[in-house]
Formats: structure tokens, sequence, C-alpha cells
């Protein structure tokens, strides 16, 4: 696998570990990146690793949170919940996992 994959991989199940403790914040809205002390540009990168792995039909959606002293600083849902049924991710989506099998 490659290390881009890798950290994306990581990253996501570290951002809802994150979530978890931090549920509290979660109800709150982010804060703008100049805010964060976060360059946004650079922030967007994690929504388009994210959205072209949907594209690449690698996964079919994801949820991405950035965490920083204290505050939410990015926080955004892409794709689909369900393939299937067309439902859009959300934010508050609940996660199943069971194994994860990195090729």
């Amino acid at each position: 696998m490659k290390t881009n994959t890798r950290i994306l991989v990581f990253s996501l199940v570290f951002a809802f570990c994150l979530a978890f403790f931090c549920c509290d914040r979660l109800a709150s809205p982010p804060l703008g990146s100049d805010e964060a002390g976060l360059s946004g540009k650079r922030l967007g990168r994690i929504g388009e690793a994210i959205q072209k792995n949907i594209d690449d039909e690698r996964i079919a959606g994801g949820v991405a949170l950035v965490y920083r002293h204290g505050h939410i600083a990015y926080f955004k849902a892409f794709g689909m919940m369900d393939e299937d049924s067309r439902k859009p991710m959300r934010t508050d989506t609940i996660f199943r996992i069971c194994s994860i099998h990195l090729s």
C-alpha cells in the first residue's frame, strides 16, 4: 500500500478516536483555519485526498476531523454512507471497524 493511503487510513482512525474523547466539542462549529493557526490551503488537501480515494472507488466515503488546541479546525464528511441507497456521509455517522485489510 502506498504511504499516502496508509497516512489517510491512520488519520481517519485517529480522527474517530479523537472524536470519541472530545465529543463535547463536536457540537460547536469548527473554527476558521486562521483562528486555529492552520493553513486553509493545506487543510483543503485533506478533502482532496479523501475525494480522490472516493473517485478511484477505493472508499465509499469518509469523515475528516482536525482538532487543534482544544478546538475543531476542520470537520467534513465526504462521499456516501451507503452506496446502494445513495445516502450521503454525515459527520455524525457511526462506523463499525471490525478489520482493516491493507493491500
